[in-house]
């Protein structure tokens, strides 16, 4: 085996172990501390991600020339471009179920309070997340194999990982597939966001406002979590193209919108790519 993959199965064995142990303790520390709040519940879980990624950043890469990804002089426009798509993808998908004739939508509570909790529920979750995979996980892969393995492989993972969500395993077999297999493709969408725009702020944008609006907005199921919403979603027709129940990601309809929004943001970051590298070259020699 190459020495270079070698190094990166030991690191990211180290990392995982490390992550896991860190959301175990989180998760049963703030179990103890804050009993009552399931929002709560859930940020202390990423407390895991956090610390597991920055222990291995700092132990073992800091020196190694790659960032995290904090650092774009365009984040706010990527954090926005990212919400937009994010914001589209179960947009879309609620429209085609309606046009099915397979769901409805009621208006349901739309206190500011639950609207905030629920928000911040959604950005620490997605800034945990996407720090962990595509911030260590992506750069350290990358520094010792290839692009395309620091897309896929902390994609496969992330599925996976989401096995470990309440309920996950609770419904047919096939919508666990369909699942693990959305979730995988929106974790290639982030690691292409993340290749593409060079840093955290555009998978923060889509990670954060993807799961806001399913959820927070139009009440699918989020990893077999409910959660307050403004809307209620009501089923007409439970079929496998609007996830009969089991949310959006377990829907058929999914999984070809996840993979339009890639080809979308390859063709709008490419763009920039290739308009950066050509004011380059002009300013460079004079052009």
């Amino acid at each position: 085996m190459d020495h270079h993959y070698g190094k990166m199965l030991g690191k990211l064995t180290l990392a995982i172990i490390l992550m896991l142990a860190g959301t175990m303790f989180f998760t049963v520390l703030g179990n103890v501390l804050t009993p009552d709040s399931e929002t709560l519940g859930y940020a202390w879980t990423q407390l895991g991600l956090l610390l597991s990624a920055f222990i291995m950043y700092l132990w073992f890469d800091r020196k190694k020339g790659w960032a995290l990804g904090f650092k774009d002089e365009k984040a706010f426009s990527s954090l926005l471009t990212g919400s937009i798509i994010a914001i589209l993808i179960p947009t879309i998908g609620a429209f085609i179920m309606l046009g099915m004739n397979s769901v409805s939508f009621e208006k349901n509570n739309w206190e500011v309070t639950v609207i905030g909790a629920q928000l911040l529920l959604f950005i620490v979750v997605s800034v945990g997340e996407e720090i962990f995979f595509r911030g260590y996980l992506f750069g350290m892969i990358k520094q010792l194999t290839s692009t395309w393995a620091a897309i896929i492989i902390p994609s496969v993972l992330f599925g996976l990982i989401h096995l470990l969500n309440p309920s996950s395993l609770d419904k047919p077999v096939v919508h666990i597939i369909i699942e693990i297999t959305s979730i995988m493709l929106a974790g290639i969408l982030f690691g292409l966001a993340r290749h593409y725009s060079g840093s955290l702020w555009l998978p923060i944008g889509l990670h954060l406002f993807m799961n806001y609006t399913q959820s927070g907005v139009l009440g699918f199921l989020n990893g077999g979590k409910d959660v307050a919403s403004l809307y209620e979603i009501t089923y007409v027709n439970k079929t496998i193209w609007n996830g009969s129940g089991f949310g959006f990601e377990s829907s058929l309809l999914c999984i070809p919108i996840l993979i339009t929004a890639m080809l979308v943001v390859k063709l709008i970051f490419n763009r920039r790519v290739e308009s950066s590298l050509t004011h380059i070259r002009q300013t460079k020699f004079g052009e």
